[in-house]
């Protein structure tokens, strides 16, 4: 009975103490969690697509704010079926000035790459690879390039933290 309530009162002094729940944040890093090599890829296209598709969803903006660049999305993820590919094709291209295409593949996907205009040049995406990991990635349309690649883990949000008591 000692030796128990002994081991217990070890173990409550070792364990650490849960995050305040002001302080948790998330944790940015360079992407190693889920390397962009092999999950995410930019290849130019020879020519910008003939037509621009629509999508039914009222949030979806595929145009840039002053109409000179668009995207759209050629591969989405089928929630509603088990076991087909987890993958995103999204062909971002410019409407005026240089004739400019890409087309940027993402594999191994956890729910459909977000995808934002900043402005004319700069689209953001973020594509989730799980419930807690995402990568946020920004692109620019003039060079072909990420200029930002970040992994964002949420998982410090997501365990039990200290409320901070009244006083």
């Amino acid at each position: 009975m000692r030796h128990t309530a002994l081991a217990l009162l070890i173990l409550a002094c070792n364990a650490q103490a849960a995050p305040r729940c002001d302080a948790v944040s998330v944790e940015y890093s360079a992407p190693r969690l889920v390397p962009l090599a092999g999950h995410v890829s930019v290849k130019r296209l020879a020519a910008r697509p003939e037509r621009e598709l629509d999508d039914s969803d009222p949030e979806y903006k595929p145009r840039s704010p002053h109409d000179t660049a668009a995207f759209h999305r050629l591969v989405t993820i089928d929630s509603t079926k088990e076991g087909v590919p987890r993958v995103n094709t999204i062909e971002i291209y410019t409407l005026q000035g240089p004739k400019r295409a890409w087309r940027l593949d993402f594999a191994e996907l956890a729910q459909n790459v977000e995808v934002q205009w900043l402005n004319e040049d700069l689209l953001f995406l973020r594509a989730w690879w799980g419930r807690i990991v995402s990568t946020e990635l920004l692109f620019e349309v003039s060079s072909g390039r990420f200029l930002y690649a970040k992994e964002a883990n949420y998982g410090l949000m997501i365990q039990p933290c200290e409320e901070l008591q009244a006083k």
